[in-house]
């Protein structure tokens, strides 16, 4: 029997903007509000839609592993479990 406690706490933030057009905010207002095709606005966007991804994979294999880690774990009797199946100590 093995016990495995997994713990993991992944945090990121980033707050991109276009030196040309401050007031353009391409992750809440979308790729339509780019000003008249500004190469760095698109790059921002670009990057919000990478990161977006990328969280969206991560989400997904800690829920894969999860599904697959979680049956395999038995729960061990507590301290001050009565139950006909718990260890006597």
């Amino acid at each position: 029997m093995f016990q495995l406690k997994l713990t993991m706490k992944i945090e990121g933030r980033a707050k991109l903007n276009c030196g040309r057009h401050p007031l353009c905010n391409p992750q809440t207002q979308g790729r339509g509000a780019i000003i008249g095709g500004c190469s760095e606005c698109l790059q921002v966007h670009e990057a919000y839609v990478q990161i977006s991804v990328a969280r969206a994979h991560l989400e997904n294999a800690i829920r894969h592993f999860t599904k697959i880690i979680a049956p395999r774990e038995a729960p061990s009797p507590g301290r001050y479990d009565t139950s006909p199946h718990a260890s006597q100590a």
